[in-house]
């Protein structure tokens, strides 16, 4: 298993369109790893895209705020992928 624990990762919400995409843009020229969310997750494909041309693969992940079982599944999706040394957290 690699070692993730120097890899900073940012979690960007609206970031299918205007600020929240910018600001996931802005974050993976910085050097980080992503979760973008939106509460579709057909609706980040442009700005995963994007991430894809200069080279950061994404977590897309779609999330409901009114449901605490989406923002547990979010966050347990999220360290899966980047943080797998912490296990399951649910």
């Amino acid at each position: 298993m690699p070692d993730t624990t120097d890899r900073k990762v940012a979690l960007v919400t609206g970031a299918s369109y205007g600020v929240g995409a910018a600001t996931a843009l802005a974050l993976a020229r910085d050097g980080f790893d992503l979760v973008v969310i939106a509460t579709r997750a057909d609706n980040l494909a442009a700005t995963v895209g994007e991430l894809a041309k200069i080279g950061c693969e994404p977590l897309p992940l779609a999330l409901d705020l009114h449901s605490q079982e989406s923002i547990e599944t979010v966050v347990a999706n999220a360290l899966e992928r980047f943080r797998p040394e912490f296990g399951d957290c649910r």
